[in-house]
C-alpha cells in the first residue's frame, strides 16, 4: 500500500491525500514523519498485539482452570 503510493507520483499522491486512510498512508511515506510514524505505529501495534493476546491467553487461561 505504502510502495505502491510512493510509485505513482506526485499528482496521484496529492489527489489520495483528501481521503482519511491515504492521508495515514502518505504520512508514513514523508520522510520528515517517518521515523514518528514508524515508532508510533509499532507502538500501536505492540499495544493491540497484547491486547488482543493479552485478553486472550487469559480467557483461555480461566477456561482451563474451570
Amino acid at each position: 500500500m505504502t510502495t505502491a503510493s510512493i510509485q505513482h507520483g506526485q499528482s496521484q499522491t496529492r489527489s489520495l491525500t483528501h481521503s482519511q486512510p491515504a492521508g495515514d498512508v502518505m504520512l508514513f511515506a514523508n520522510p520528515r514523519s517517518l521515523g514518528r510514524g514508524f515508532s508510533f505505529a509499532q507502538f500501536s501495534g505492540q499495544f493491540w498485539f497484547s491486547y488482543y493476546f493479552g485478553g486472550f491467553t487469559s480467557a483461555s487461561r480461566g477456561k482451563s482452570e474451570r
